[in-house]
């Protein structure tokens, strides 16, 4: 798990995810944070966003309670990712406001 990819940048300002993370370790799961300009737009560039498997986002509200996690992308997924989240407070992925499963965390 890596807590920021500028910190990555600043130990190696010519680190590449595609070459140095998921290719050369491929079958690896890894876990970076990317976190968004003022404009909100992935720091990091549009190449990080295009070369990682799996995107996601968390979505954060005045009250916690209502705080999730959602897929922007899913290069594996066969199914319709767009209206699947994770609610960060209740620990329970929705769809469309039905809870399909509750995960241990």
């Amino acid at each position: 798990i890596l807590d920021s990819w500028a910190k990555i940048l600043e130990l190696n300002s010519i680190a590449n995810f595609d070459r140095d993370f998921r290719k050369k370790y491929d079958g690896k799961l890894f876990l970076i944070i990317f976190q968004l300009t003022s404009d909100g737009k992935m720091r990091g560039g549009s190449k990080s966003a295009f070369d990682g498997d799996i995107i996601t986002e968390v979505a954060v509200f005045d009250d916690f309670r209502n705080n999730y996690v959602f897929a922007t992308k899913n290069r594996y997924s066969t199914e319709n990712i767009s209206e699947i989240k994770y609610n960060v407070f209740n620990q329970k992925i929705e769809i469309e406001n039905e809870d399909i499963v509750t995960l241990m965390v």
